[in-house]
Protein backbone atom coordinates (compact mmCIF):
# COMPACT_ATOMS: atom_id res chain seq x y z
CA UNK A 1 0.00 0.00 0.00
CA UNK A 2 2.86 2.28 0.75
CA UNK A 3 4.23 1.63 -2.69
CA UNK A 4 0.87 2.48 -4.16
CA UNK A 5 0.66 5.69 -2.13
CA UNK A 6 4.19 6.68 -3.14
CA UNK A 7 3.48 5.92 -6.76
CA UNK A 8 0.27 7.94 -6.59
CA UNK A 9 2.01 10.95 -4.99
CA UNK A 10 4.90 10.70 -7.41
CA UNK A 11 2.53 10.53 -10.39
CA UNK A 12 0.40 13.34 -8.93
CA UNK A 13 3.49 15.53 -8.59
CA UNK A 14 4.48 14.74 -12.18
CA UNK A 15 0.98 15.59 -13.40
CA UNK A 16 1.01 18.82 -11.40
CA UNK A 17 4.35 19.79 -12.98
CA UNK A 18 3.02 18.94 -16.45
CA UNK A 19 -0.20 20.89 -15.86
CA UNK A 20 1.77 23.87 -14.54
CA UNK A 21 4.10 23.70 -17.51
CA UNK A 22 1.16 23.48 -19.95
CA UNK A 23 -0.60 26.33 -18.12
CA UNK A 24 2.55 28.43 -18.42
CA UNK A 25 2.88 27.69 -22.13
CA UNK A 26 -0.83 28.43 -22.61
CA UNK A 27 -0.55 31.73 -20.76
CA UNK A 28 2.49 32.69 -22.82
CA UNK A 29 0.65 31.78 -26.02
CA UNK A 30 -2.40 33.75 -24.93
CA UNK A 31 -0.23 36.70 -23.94
CA UNK A 32 1.47 36.54 -27.32
CA UNK A 33 -1.89 36.27 -29.08
CA UNK A 34 -3.27 39.17 -27.08
CA UNK A 35 -0.20 41.28 -27.78
CA UNK A 36 -0.48 40.36 -31.46
CA UNK A 37 -4.14 41.38 -31.48
CA UNK A 38 -3.32 44.63 -29.69
CA UNK A 39 -0.45 45.27 -32.09
CA UNK A 40 -2.71 44.62 -35.10
CA UNK A 41 -5.36 46.94 -33.68
CA UNK A 42 -2.73 49.60 -33.06
CA UNK A 43 -1.49 49.23 -36.65
CA UNK A 44 -5.05 49.56 -37.93
CA UNK A 45 -5.56 52.67 -35.81
CA UNK A 46 -2.34 54.18 -37.14
CA UNK A 47 -3.45 53.36 -40.68
CA UNK A 48 -6.85 54.95 -40.08
CA UNK A 49 -5.24 58.04 -38.59
CA UNK A 50 -2.94 58.36 -41.60
CA UNK A 51 -5.92 57.95 -43.91
CA UNK A 52 -7.82 60.66 -42.02
CA UNK A 53 -4.84 63.01 -42.21
CA UNK A 54 -4.58 62.34 -45.94
CA UNK A 55 -8.30 63.03 -46.37
CA UNK A 56 -8.01 66.28 -44.41
CA UNK A 57 -5.06 67.37 -46.54
CA UNK A 58 -6.92 66.46 -49.72
CA UNK A 59 -9.98 68.38 -48.53
CA UNK A 60 -7.86 71.48 -47.80
CA UNK A 61 -6.13 71.23 -51.18
CA UNK A 62 -9.49 70.86 -52.93
CA UNK A 63 -10.80 73.98 -51.20
CA UNK A 64 -7.66 75.93 -52.17
CA UNK A 65 -8.00 74.69 -55.77
CA UNK A 66 -11.66 75.72 -55.81
CA UNK A 67 -10.70 79.23 -54.69
CA UNK A 68 -7.94 79.40 -57.29
CA UNK A 69 -10.33 78.31 -60.05
CA UNK A 70 -12.87 80.92 -58.92
CA UNK A 71 -10.15 83.59 -58.99
CA UNK A 72 -9.06 82.57 -62.50
CA UNK A 73 -12.68 82.61 -63.68
CA UNK A 74 -13.18 86.10 -62.26
CA UNK A 75 -9.98 87.30 -63.94
CA UNK A 76 -11.13 85.76 -67.22
CA UNK A 77 -14.50 87.53 -67.02
CA UNK A 78 -12.81 90.85 -66.28
CA UNK A 79 -10.38 90.39 -69.16
CA UNK A 80 -13.23 89.41 -71.47
CA UNK A 81 -15.12 92.61 -70.62
CA UNK A 82 -11.97 94.72 -71.09
CA UNK A 83 -11.27 93.13 -74.49
CA UNK A 84 -14.88 93.77 -75.51
CA UNK A 85 -14.55 97.47 -74.58
CA UNK A 86 -11.23 97.79 -76.41
CA UNK A 87 -12.67 96.10 -79.49
CA UNK A 88 -15.65 98.48 -79.49
CA UNK A 89 -13.28 101.45 -79.19
CA UNK A 90 -11.13 100.14 -82.04
CA UNK A 91 -14.16 99.60 -84.29
CA UNK A 92 -15.41 103.10 -83.46
CA UNK A 93 -12.02 104.66 -84.31
CA UNK A 94 -11.75 102.69 -87.52
CA UNK A 95 -15.24 103.80 -88.50
CA UNK A 96 -14.48 107.46 -87.74
CA UNK A 97 -11.23 107.36 -89.72
CA UNK A 98 -12.91 105.65 -92.63
CA UNK A 99 -15.65 108.25 -92.70
CA UNK A 100 -13.13 111.07 -92.41
CA UNK A 101 -11.10 109.67 -95.29
CA UNK A 102 -14.19 109.46 -97.46
CA UNK A 103 -15.38 112.88 -96.33
CA UNK A 104 -11.93 114.37 -96.94
CA UNK A 105 -11.72 112.97 -100.45
CA UNK A 106 -15.27 114.10 -101.16
CA UNK A 107 -14.45 117.61 -100.00
CA UNK A 108 -11.29 117.72 -102.10
CA UNK A 109 -13.25 116.49 -105.11
CA UNK A 110 -15.85 119.20 -104.55
CA UNK A 111 -13.06 121.72 -104.20
CA UNK A 112 -11.60 120.62 -107.50
CA UNK A 113 -14.94 120.93 -109.18
CA UNK A 114 -15.67 124.39 -107.81
CA UNK A 115 -12.12 125.57 -107.96
CA UNK A 116 -11.92 127.13 -111.38
CA UNK A 117 -8.56 128.75 -111.24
Amino acid sequence: MDAFRELLTHKAAQRTRKVNKLRSVLLQTQAHSISTIVTNEQLELVSFRKALVTLDTTREEAEAMKQTIQSVQNSYEEAKEEVEKLLQQLVARATVRRCSVHTGSLLSSIGLIFNTE
